[in-house]
């Protein structure tokens, strides 16, 4: 499923720590100790050269509507040759290069002759190391209590150490853990699982724990749910591993807070007319509120992870829900991407109907299931086909040009925009559904040319009975391949 990429994965306990600030820039304080954990390489070392440099850095962005893209952007930065004095962790070489920023608000550089504690980390970008104002490091008339900490610990495991309670983060009650037998936390390493006790303040200690990649799990009950933890669809979606695994780099500690809440679920099916199964179709519940209205949300699905989507045989499980009244359906928020599954079908909600004051609400207590919620998706919009071919002023054929498309449908307020290329002869195909009006437009990628080419947008209403004429499209003036302006839903052009 795509939709707008708004939310960020915040897994970290960030909570029950201060922020340090330095102008525009600011960080999370961290103790000794995750400083070490964090870093690949710890040492006091002196900066005996600097030198700045511009870096080309690369990396993986993922545009809205379309695919994973390498951007390539120049970052202005200072290597330094420090000459390491004592090492804690990482490389034993007397002399290292190490690189900070110096382009940001964050800007980092670090004074020639002056001797810092460092905490630094490998880079994708370049074989130096580079350290940064979160990373930890400080010059050294700083750092004596971490100095002292860091040669205590020299040699020593790491620990992996928390607390689990209800609530949220850096305000955990763990009063309520015992009563609902929530006693224990595993540790989860390739090969290996360690158990400990959650103490009655709600504290756990792993002690030793070798380098690795790790994850940490509460043994619970399905009436509970660890908050916020990792939502998988949204992993795959955005191509990041499992958020819930952790790095243990052998020295220092990893702290996490593990926030418990009620885990109230509704499952059911997808089924069409025929009582088959709907796959990857997105199901949202959406909360009543004592006036018996829905309680909106400006992203439901990001903020409350109430929308999930079918799988294969139709199935699907909404968890970590609140006690209360809630609203199942399909098409309930203002958002749908044009290419997906859930544009053939129309607002329906349980138990088959179209409108929410017709809607049966599902009661949820808490930590409850609720089964067999099925919905039967009989209302559908009949798909048609808008071909096109898009050329240059000249009549030249354009190959390998975005044309990007939003719809408007008569349930959704907003669409989001999907992109696709022509081929080798300029032609495209979308795939568009009757009742509905599109606004088509084509663009040139500004990297690939020295000015970019935007063809006006064109705006055509899907009649019942046939497909539309062919589009023509012409790249006959200047455009930006990320200026989206005229394809606001709002736009006056898509009123008609």
């Amino acid at each position: 499923m795509t939709k707008e990429l708004l939310f960020v994965l915040a897994f970290l306990a960030l909570a029950s720590i201060f922020a340090l600030e330095a102008d525009a820039c600011s960080c999370v304080r961290a103790e000794t100790c995750e400083y070490a954990s964090r870093a690949d390489s710890v040492f006091v070392g002196k900066v005996v050269d600097v030198a700045e440099v511009v870096r080309t850095v690369k990396s993986r962005v993922l545009p809205v509507g379309g695919d994973w893209e390498e951007e390539v952007r120049q970052e202005h930065r200072q290597v330094s040759k420090m000459l390491i004095e004592e090492s804690f962790l990482g490389r034993e070489a007397k002399e290292i290069l190490i690189e900070t920023e110096l382009s940001s608000s964050c800007a980092f550089p670090l004074s020639l002759g002056a001797t810092y504690m460092a905490y630094a980390h490998k880079s994708d970008t370049t074989q130096n190391l580079m350290t940064g104002f979160c990373s930890g490091t400080k010059p050294i008339l700083h750092a004596a209590k971490e100095l002292e900490e860091l040669r205590a610990e020299r040699g020593k495991l790491s620990t992996v150490s928390g607390k689990v309670g209800f609530g949220t983060f850096g305000r955990l009650d763990p009063r309520q853990l015992k009563k609902f037998g929530v006693t224990s936390v595993r540790l989860i390493g390739t090969g290996s699982t360690k158990q400990e006790n959650i103490g009655s303040d709600g504290t756990f200690r792993f002690r030793g724990v070798p380098s690795g990649e790790y994850r940490l799990e509460v043994l619970l009950p399905e009436s509970l749910i660890v908050d916020g933890e990792y939502n998988e669809e949204i992993a795959e979606e955005l191509e990041i591993k499992d958020q819930r695994l952790f790095s243990v780099s052998g020295i220092g500690c990893v702290m996490k807070q593990l926030p418990i809440r009620e885990n109230g679920r509704i499952t059911g099916r997808l089924l069409d007319e025929r009582g088959g199964p709907i796959e990857d179709v997105q199901v949202t519940a959406i909360p009543i509120g004592k006036d018996g209205k829905p309680i909106r949300q400006d992203e439901p699905c990001y903020d409350t992870d109430t929308c999930v989507s079918s799988k294969e045989d139709g199935t699907y499980v909404i968890k970590g829900l609140k006690p209360g009244r809630y609203l199942i359906g399909i098409r309930l928020d203002d958002y749908i991407c044009n290419d997906c599954a859930d544009s053939e079908y129309k607002k329906t909600l349980y138990p088959g109907v179209a409108s929410e004051t017709r809607a049966t609400p599902i009661v949820v207590g808490f930590g409850n299931l609720v089964e067999k919620i099925d919905l039967k998706l009989t209302s559908r919009y009949v798909q048609r086909k808008i071909n096109g071919i898009v050329v240059f002023k000249d009549g030249r054929p354009a190959a390998n040009i975005n044309v990007r498309y939003v719809a408007r449908t008569p349930d959704l307020k907003r669409n989001g925009i999907t992109f696709i290329k022509t081929d080798a002869n300029g032609h495209f195909s979308i795939d568009v559904y009757e009742g509905h009006a599109y606004m088509v437009g084509a663009v040139t990628d500004g990297r690939d040319a020295n000015t970019p080419l935007e063809a006006k947008a064109a705006v055509i209403k899907i009649n019942p009975g046939k497909n539309p004429d062919d589009l023509r499209l012409v790249l006959d003036q200047t455009g930006t391949d990320d200026d989206y302006s005229d394809f606001d839903i709002g736009n006056e052009r898509m009123k008609n």
